[in-house]
């Protein structure tokens, strides 16, 4: 804040979002619509990775274990794992909009964002 500049100065320069809007909600469902189509068509790429690279070392182990393709599956596993989160929490996010929010939606949600903080650190 500037220094001959009261609160009242400031407010009106600060735009709020108003989430009771119905443009808003329904632009806030659709881009939320987009992105778990996005991490939803992730998760079936990867899966399919993932079962091509364990086919490769049913087959060919030594091929598996000495090229890339040991790194490329953990990146695969972990990849899977930060998406699936992803679709849990933009799932919680539907149901607290939906006034179905509890107490337990908001600890799942809370322990799934943790796990999901996690697994980005970690990569």
């Amino acid at each position: 804040m500037a220094a001959n500049s009261t609160p009242s100065d400031f407010r009106e320069y600060v735009v709020i979002l108003d989430l009771t809007d119905p443009q808003t909600n329904q632009m806030t469902a659709t881009i939320s619509i987009l992105y778990l189509l996005l991490a939803i068509a992730g998760i079936l790429l990867n899966a399919f990775v993932l079962m091509r690279l364990l086919t490769l070392w049913r087959r060919q182990s030594d091929r598996f274990f000495e090229g890339s393709a040991m790194p490329l599956t953990i990146m695969t596993c972990s990849d899977l794992l930060s998406l699936i989160s992803i679709t849990v929490l933009v799932r919680f996010t539907f149901a607290s909009s939906e006034g179905n929010y509890n107490t337990e939606v908001a600890t799942a949600k809370c322990k799934v964002g943790q796990v999901a903080i996690l697994d980005y650190l970690l990569e």
